[in-house]
């Protein structure tokens, strides 16, 4: 399917420049600024927290604006936010910390509904496939983004040039996503036209007899019903960073 490959591919991209982003600018506090590891990941909630809280409203935002609207904001806000903070890594501290908050707002404006995308027209029978793809991506993307990225640094040894290059991965992200929901296309509207990526969720977590609750009453992500999981997995996504920094800073003053 057109659309779900071409999402495969920008999240792909996606995973690449956000993990390569946070294993740059963590060495960055460290090994530039000379900031403890506790100090840094105390800093990466700069990022995570506003990375949860817009994760959230996503549902509210995805009725107001739609879909796509939200998704190509949230990607564009990104690659702002990852531009910046390769500025603020040539002595701005505070630039590269307004980059983190804008790209924190990107990610969780842009998580829900490039997933969304990702399994779009999936069948029932279909969708545990078509996640399981989408996943592979993001967890490709991941590891080629950190390792690829920080190759980089052989023929430069300024983190902000990863960074640059992060931002520029994530326009293409963004250009494939314009290319991928057209003005026309169903996902550019507003969320009854989602019923059908909600209903083949609700199957496929049924499927793999995960224990939704009631899913009407469920915290909201990118729509107003099966989203308990996903509202739970952004959460964790955006917490784990700093939560390893600061565990490694802990552990760093118990060693000494």
């Amino acid at each position: 399917h057109r659309v779900r490959g071409l999402t495969l591919i920008a999240r792909l991209l996606f995973a690449a420049s956000l993990f390569g982003m946070y294993f740059m600018t963590t060495q960055y506090f460290e090994l530039t600024l000379g900031y403890s590891a506790l100090t840094a990941g105390l800093l990466m909630l700069v990022n995570c927290v506003p990375q949860g809280a817009t994760g959230m409203m996503v549902s509210s935002l995805v009725t107001r604006f739609g879909l796509r609207r939200l998704l190509l904001t949230g990607l564009a806000s990104t690659a702002v936010g990852f531009g910046l903070i390769a500025w603020g890594m040539h002595g701005s501290l505070p630039i590269l910390l307004l980059g983190m908050v804008l790209t924190g707002l990107g990610q969780g404006a842009s998580f829900g509904p490039i997933t969304s995308v990702g399994i779009w027209k999936s069948s029932p029978s279909e969708a545990g496939a078509a996640s399981g793809i989408v996943s592979t991506g993001h967890q490709m993307g991941a590891t080629t983004g950190v390792a690829g990225l920080t190759g980089l640094l052989v023929f430069s040894p300024h983190y902000s040039t990863p960074l640059t290059v992060s931002a520029i991965l994530m326009v293409v992200a963004l250009l494939i996503m314009l290319a991928a929901t057209p003005d026309q296309h169903p996902l550019t509207h507003k969320p009854h036209h989602l019923v059908e990526v909600e209903d083949v969720l609700l199957e496929t977590m049924k499927a793999s007899k995960v224990n939704l609750g009631d899913h009407n009453t469920s915290l909201p992500i990118w729509s107003t019903r099966g989203s308990k999981l996903s509202n739970l997995f952004t959460i964790r996504s955006c917490s784990s960073i700093g939560a390893t920094g600061i565990v490694r800073g802990l552990m760093f003053v118990i060693d000494t």
